[in-house]
C-alpha cells in the first residue's frame, strides 16, 4: 500500500466511518473515542504502512531487473 493522496482519502473515510460506528454502537467508551479518534486518524498513515508491509523498499536495480542471464550447460547433461 502506497501512502498516496487517493488511498489515504479512502482509508480515513473508512477509519471516521468505523469511529463513528464504535461511538454509537458502545456508549461506555465514548469519551475515550472522543479523546483519541482525532489522534489515530492523524497517525493513519503511519499505521498503515506498520501494519500493510513496513516502509517502501529500495528498488533494485535496473540491471538486474532488465537482463536475463544466460546459463551455460552441458550438452552431455541429462536429468
Amino acid at each position: 500500500m502506497t501512502c498516496n493522496k487517493s488511498n489515504m482519502t479512502r482509508l480515513g473515510i473508512g477509519a471516521a466511518i468505523l469511529l463513528v460506528a464504535a461511538y454509537v454502537l458502545f456508549p461506555a467508551f465514548q469519551t475515550w473515542i472522543v479523546a483519541n479518534g482525532l489522534i489515530l486518524l492523524l497517525l493513519l498513515c503511519p499505521l498503515s504502512m506498520l501494519f500493510m508491509g513496513g516502509m517502501h523498499k529500495d528498488a533494485p536495480a535496473a540491471d538486474d531487473t532488465q537482463k536475463a542471464k544466460r546459463t551455460e550447460r552441458n550438452p552431455n547433461d541429462e536429468p
